[in-house]
């Protein structure tokens, strides 16, 4: 039964402090559902709209679907763009504790970014590349944003994504042998030119700021993206897809 108490949950949910309070966050879309089902993430509530996605679409049944109207799912949608699907998830909590220790691990590390469809686009990649985690250090967007979820296609839930700060990172990879890679446009070599299939942790700095001092003292080797053009940088997420599947192509290139 839908009623005025699911709308003032879903608006609970779009907030930080109601996401926080509740430990939920919000999904919408069909293919967004699909991944994070796929990534056994728990489900706690589903509201369908029949009239937008068939019940045969998918097997909603052990999730015990709400079934509401148009016009009710029009109360508690995103914007006027009305998906039909919209789940809370209780997502996993992660630290450096868990991520889980693997021979020759491709991390990526993201400190200070700030747009959060920056950070779901990287999420994304990532997933695509094969990154084994994401790293984000003293983080100035929420993971469990709503437009971090969004334009990560779902991808979020699939990908081991922790929150550390900068010292705790450093401290892990160093321990772990796994070499420091930050980006700067003032690095000697290119991209391609470095060892991506040894142990490694991409670091792409803020959007205004780049790469904080400690991780350029802690730095293995820095890398560049070269430009030809009048531009000195590309944006945060372009930077990381390009760099980590590259890194992807040089161990599918030794693995076959």
């Amino acid at each position: 039964m839908f009623s005025k108490v699911d709308v003032l949950q879903v608006v609970e949910l779009r907030t930080r402090t109601g996401r926080r309070k509740k430990g939920l966050v919000i999904v919408e879309g069909l293919p967004e559902f699909r991944r994070t089902v796929e990534a056994k993430a728990q489900i706690e509530r589903l509201y369908i709209c029949e009239k937008i996605v068939p019940l045969d679409a998918f097997d909603f049944k052990p999730f015990n679907p709400v079934l509401i109207s148009k016009d009710e799912f029009a109360q508690i949608a995103f914007g006027s763009r009305l998906k039909g699907v919209l789940a809370f998830c209780r997502p996993k909590q992660l630290t450096l504790a868990d991520l889980k220790k693997k021979k020759d691990p491709l991390l990526l590390v993201l400190e200070s970014i700030e747009k959060p469809g920056n950070l779901g686009t990287i999420i994304r990649s990532c997933d695509a590349a094969g990154v084994d985690a994401v790293i984000c250090c003293d983080q100035k967007t929420e993971i469990y944003n709503q437009h971090v979820v969004r334009s990560s296609i779902g991808s979020l839930f699939s990908v081991s994504v922790v929150s550390a700060d900068k010292k705790e990172t450093i401290a892990y990879l160093q321990k772990n042998k796994i070499q420091i890679l930050p980006t700067s446009a003032h690095a000697q070599k290119v991209y391609n030119t470095v060892d991506l299939k040894r142990a490694s942790a991409i670091v792409i700095g803020s959007e205004h700021k780049g790469v904080s001092k400690e991780f350029i003292e802690n730095a293995s080797e820095f890398i560049k993206i070269p430009m030809r053009g009048v531009s000195s940088s590309l944006n945060a997420a372009m930077s990381a897809s390009i760099l980590c599947f590259e890194a992807d192509r040089q161990r599918r290139m030794v693995s076959g």
